[in-house]
Order: structure tokens, then C-alpha cells, then sequence
């Protein structure tokens, strides 16, 4: 058996990853629910050895005020969810569909604060989440969050399309950006 050696900063970067291919490739929610939420674990332990718990909870400063209230819900039920007190096998955890895209945007965001590079998974989930959630994020507090005139055209199609629809189109970028750098 291989042993396989990763640091923190990897195992962080590849729970993202997986959880944005996931997404993209429209697999079980509750698993990438469950990547994602092992992913904000990590940042918030990261943030927490350093006696810096606020500076992580400054992210809801990224979010429109509109919204703000369902992001900390989806945070909070995240974090339940994962870390049940006691084994209730009859327990229900309500997961909205869209809760694992907020989670990964966030994610993918204190990966870059953390002084990583972020991947191209990560960028491009980042251009589609707000591509087809556009308003919800703050661009004074997060630049990528910015509407330009070209992704202004691109979210309003997307917008329009289902969701399973919109996840092929973020599957089909990583597609075509690996067939570039392959080429």
C-alpha cells in the first residue's frame, strides 16, 4: 500500500477541488456538502491557532446585506451538520441546493487569503457562481465579485438555464481550459 504524504495547504486545496468537480458533475450533495464543510473546518482551525476566529468571521462582510442572513444559515446548519453531539440516526439536516456553492466560493476565498494560489477550478467556480448569482457577493469586498460588461451577457444566459444546466456550463469551462493547457 502507497503512503501518500499531503500537507495542509494541499489536503485544503484538493477538498475545494474536489468539491467544485463534484458540484460541476452534479454528484451527491451531501457528500460535497461534506468536503466543503471538512474544508471551512480547516480554515476556521487555521484562523483559530492563531487566536484569529475574527478575522474568519469577518467573511460575512463579503455578502450583500440582502443576503446575509441565508449565508449565515447555510454556515451554521454546515456546521451542525458535521458535528452531530450525539448519534440520532433519524436526525434530518436540510440541505438547500445551493448552500455547497456558497460554501466553496467562501472557501476558495480564504484559501487565496491564506497566501495560496487559488487553481483554475476555483477561479472558474468563482466566474460562474457569480455569473449566475450576481448581487449576492459585495465587490468592494471581493473585486471578483465585479460584473463586467462580457459577464453581464454570460449570467443573464445563465440565469435563464436549470441548474443542472448551469453546472454543465461550469463543467464544460473546466473542460475547455484543461484542452487549452493541454494544448
Amino acid at each position: 500500500m502507497a503512503l501518500i504524504q499531503v500537507n495542509t495547504d494541499d489536503a485544503l486545496r484538493r477538498q475545494i477541488d474536489t468539491a467544485v468537480r463534484m458540484t460541476f458533475g452534479g454528484e451527491d450533495p451531501v457528500a460535497i456538502q461534506a468536503i466543503v464543510g471538512a474544508a471551512h473546518r480547516i480554515i476556521q482551525d487555521y484562523y483559530r491557532s492563531r487566536d484569529e476566529i475574527e478575522s474568519y468571521l469577518r467573511l460575512g462582510d463579503w455578502i450583500a446585506p440582502a443576503h446575509a442572513a441565508r449565508f449565515w444559515r447555510y454556515l451554521t446548519a454546515s456546521a451542525e451538520f458535521l458535528k452531530q453531539p450525539e448519534w440520532d440516526a433519524e436526525a434530518l439536516f436540510d440541505l438547500e441546493e445551493d448552500a455547497n456553492d456558497f460554501m466553496i466560493v467562501f472557501a476558495s476565498r480564504w484559501y487565496h487569503n491564506l497566501g495560496q494560489t487559488v487553481t483554475r477550478e476555483m477561479r472558474i467556480f468563482a466566474t460562474w457562481y457569480v455569473a449566475c448569482n450576481p448581487g449576492i457577493l459585495r465587490p468592494d469586498a471581493m473585486p471578483e465579485a465585479t460584473i463586467t460588461v462580457q459577464m453581464e451577457a454570460m449570467s443573464k444566459a445563465l440565469q435563464e438555464l436549470s441548474r443542472a444546466d448551469r453546472l454543465r456550463a461550469g463543467q464544460m469551462a473546466i473542460e475547455a481550459v484543461k484542452e487549452k493547457a493541454a494544448s
